[in-house]
């Protein structure tokens, strides 16, 4: 009888291995270029980035279905310390990402 709830093999890392970061942001940039109808995520040699400074101070999960499967999901976890790299913080500024967060009872 098959398992149809075979267990998920997660590794977890801390954004310092370059060839690990670099695995995982092509990873994000395939899904998030979504079959082209986000073309900023491939580049004019065909692959894929999503390069961000938030990388290195993130955790980085990846589920697989075996230890040597493809990936099946991934998350990135930021944590307060790398939140001078937070892209709402850049998009916003840092005067008004603090107001948001002020206005929300929440210490910058």
């Amino acid at each position: 009888m098959t398992d149809l709830n075979p267990p998920w093999n997660v590794t977890a890392f801390l954004g310092a291995d370059p060839c690990l970061l670099d695995s995982v942001r092509e990873l994000r940039a395939r899904i998030l270029f979504d079959r082209g109808r986000r073309p900023a995520f491939r580049r004019a040699d065909g692959s894929h980035a999503d390069d961000q400074d938030l990388d290195f101070g993130a955790w980085h999960f990846v589920a697989r279905q075996r230890p040597d499967g493809p990936p099946l999901g991934y998350i990135r976890l930021s944590t307060p310390a790398t939140g001078d790299s937070f892209q709402s913080r850049t998009y916003l500024g840092t005067e008004r990402y603090e107001e948001l967060l002020a206005a929300q009872g929440i210490d910058p």
